[in-house]
This record gives C-alpha cells, sequence and structure tokens, in this order.
C-alpha cells in the first residue's frame, strides 16, 4: 500500500489524524492517480484554519513593500513549476492545456501581479 501523504499545517508537513482516505482519479479515463490522500479528521481542520487566521494576521501587518516582494517571489516559484503544475490539472480535470491556460488568463503569472515599482502610490494596473 502507498504512503499517506502529508498535510501541510502551520507550516509544517505532517502526517493527519485522517478520518478516512481517497485516491484521486483521472476523470478522462477513471484511471486511479499516485498517491494516497488522508480526509483530514475536524481536529485537523481546526488547527489548519487557527494556523492561517495567525498567517493572515502576520500578512497583515507587514509594509506594502514586503507583502509584494513575499508575492513576486511566490507567484516566481508558481511559475517555475509551471508544467508541473498544468499537467497535474490536466490529470485531476481532464482539461486541456489550452483551456487550463485560459483559465488562468492565458499569461505568465508574474505580469499579473506587477512589481512593486508598479504598485507605489496605487493599485497595479489592470490587464
Amino acid at each position: 500500500m502507498a504512503a499517506l501523504e502529508k498535510v501541510l499545517i502551520g507550516g509544517r508537513w505532517r502526517t493527519t489524524r485522517a478520518s478516512g482516505i481517497f485516491n484521486a482519479v483521472n476523470p478522462a479515463n477513471r484511471s486511479p492517480l499516485p498517491g494516497l490522500y488522508p480526509v483530514s479528521a475536524l481536529d485537523d481542520v481546526e488547527e489548519a484554519v487557527e494556523a492561517a487566521a495567525r498567517a493572515a494576521e502576520s500578512l497583515a501587518g507587514l509594509e506594502p513593500e514586503r507583502l509584494a516582494d513575499f508575492l513576486e517571489r511566490y507567484a516566481r516559484r508558481i511559475e517555475g513549476r509551471r508544467e508541473e503544475l498544468v499537467q497535474t490539472a490536466f490529470e485531476e480535470t481532464a482539461l486541456d492545456g489550452g483551456r487550463l491556460q485560459r483559465r488562468s488568463g492565458g499569461r505568465d503569472f508574474i505580469p499579473a501581479i506587477g512589481t512593486h515599482s508598479q504598485t507605489e502610490g496605487g493599485p497595479a494596473p489592470q490587464r
């Protein structure tokens, strides 16, 4: 049996007190996808929500430039894994790559966010 995937709670990947398990399935051909996933128990969900609330409070207290820098770094990491993310999305949804691109705006993530030099003095320009 495959190992149960871990969950990210409070910035840490850990095992969960699972109340069940499931396999993701490719809807195009009904074949099981790799990985065995937990159905998190209520305690884990509550802990995740509390950790998210603490993170939101921390982010709300950041200076706008630091928040912009954080978001730009995060967007670059997503963009760096674009191929892998699109492939996973395709396998999990059966949407083709072109349709996935259209749903994401068909553009790179970085320009959609803008840089903090563009946002100084006001919001980023709308595209």
